[in-house]
């Protein structure tokens, strides 16, 4: 089994980062913090799209739908980092929500679903909102690399930036006056939550479908090395207890 090192638990960090607990420093700061995390992130999306790129996986409609699942979250993530470029950053905030969903499906097709689960699946029968309960028995799954430290608030929090809630409003008011005003640090939290889920998407399939698990563990430690490249001092804390525990 893969170690459970960062980049696997940064969810552990993303809740506090994105909900801008961390806002002491200057826009400049802010701004750094943001290009460093679109960097790592772009090299993450071309990293990911080039160890899966023209690999033929396992047979079976579980291995089928699964990589479906994964590849998306994969693809979502390279979306939000074109949006990020693009300074389109309302669009990133709404994805976040998808890219985790997505994962949390493959994840659950490839692991955890009976024969039969896969085949109502497959036919439309499992309700969207089964997800949660998905989400639950992902948590518990001895495979499984998401935790369950803060992984309540961090789905709130996505819930309220998806569907135009409190959350994300908020960050569209500024007195009187309404418009984008999101922070770089917000977004830029956005962008490791993706990473980290594109690197995970990326080695569960490599390792379960494409049945490469050496190649596998090769693929863990250069996500990881990644995803941890240029970090500023004032987002290590927020990174260390995920990289140690």
């Amino acid at each position: 089994m893969l170690s459970k090192s960062s980049p696997v638990n940064f969810v552990d960090a993303s809740p506090v980062y994105i909900a801008g607990q961390n806002t002491g420093g200057s826009v400049q700061e802010d701004v750094d913090v943001f290009l460093s995390a679109c960097e790592r992130a772009d090299e993450l999306a071309v990293w990911a799209a080039n160890q899966l790129h023209g690999r033929e996986g396992q047979p079976g409609l579980r291995n089928k739908l699964a990589a479906a699942a994964l590849g998306l979250a994969i693809d979502l993530h390279a979306t939000m980092v074109m949006l990020a470029k693009k300074g389109a950053f309302s669009a990133i905030f709404c994805l976040a929500r998808s890219i985790l969903e997505s994962y949390v499906t493959g994840f659950w097709l490839l692991y955890i679903a009976s024969d039969q689960q896969i085949e109502s699946f497959n036919k439309g029968k499992t309700s969207i909102k089964h997800k949660r309960v998905l989400m639950n028995e992902v948590i518990g799954h001895k495979a499984s690399r998401i935790t369950d430290y803060k992984l309540k608030e961090l789905t709130g929090l996505l819930d309220g930036l998806t569907h135009g809630g409190i959350k994300h409003l908020a960050m569209r008011l500024s007195g009187n006056f309404s418009g984008a005003i999101y922070k770089h640090r917000y977004v830029a939290g956005l962008l490791d939550l993706s990473s980290w889920i594109a690197c995970m998407a990326a080695v569960d399939v490599m390792v379960k479908i494409m049945a490469e698990s050496e190649l596998a563990a090769s693929m863990h430690d250069k996500g990881n090395e990644i995803f941890l490249r240029n970090r500023t001092d004032s987002e290590l804390p927020y990174t260390s207890k995920a990289r140690h525990r």
